[in-house]
């Protein structure tokens, strides 16, 4: 129902004054209209849902072609897809001679544990599309690479 809620709100100006057809594949969403006990926040949805004029629609995921070919992950139906041609970070013995390029950093800041950096490593042997998101912490042995990033962003940032 948040889904359904949220979508309204953000296509509102669209669909107010218009009748449209809401399909789920949540059958208890489709119920939500002739629900008799809501919560609070259930009540203010309603109050929301009231001001369209629409029509609540269950149709079963197997059935909604389109929605489920949209929920699929795309690596499924190909294996190929699913396996790096890397080898896991912790997998060789020669890390130093692996990585070719640091391309980019970042700071991963999750509501539920503290910020974490990573880096984006460009691995030697591999096409640039196989780099992958490293955490920081796994790379104590590319200090030297490390260094030689922030060295060359530090000299890319300052004005000549």
């Amino acid at each position: 129902m948040t889904a359904v809620v949220h979508c309204l709100r953000t296509w509102r100006h669209y669909l107010l004054g218009s009748k449209f057809i809401v399909r789920t594949d949540n059958i208890a969403t489709s119920y939500f209209q002739t629900q008799k006990k809501l919560s609070p926040k259930q009540a203010r949805w309603q109050d929301f849902l009231a001001e369209f004029d629409f029509v609540m629609e269950y149709k079963p995921g197997r059935t909604n072609v389109v929605a489920d070919a949209l929920s699929r992950r795309e690596d499924k139906g190909d294996p190929s897809r699913a396996e790096s041609s890397r080898a896991p970070i912790g997998a060789k013995a020669a890390y130093d001679q692996d990585v070719e390029q640091i391309l980019a950093d970042r700071v991963v800041r999750k509501h539920w544990c503290k910020p974490k950096r990573e880096y984006l490593i460009k691995w030697k042997g591999l096409p640039e599309n196989e780099a992958s998101w490293e955490p920081a912490k796994d790379l104590w042995q590319f200090t030297k690479q490390i260094e030689a990033f922030y060295a060359e962003d530090a000299t890319r940032a300052s004005p000549e």
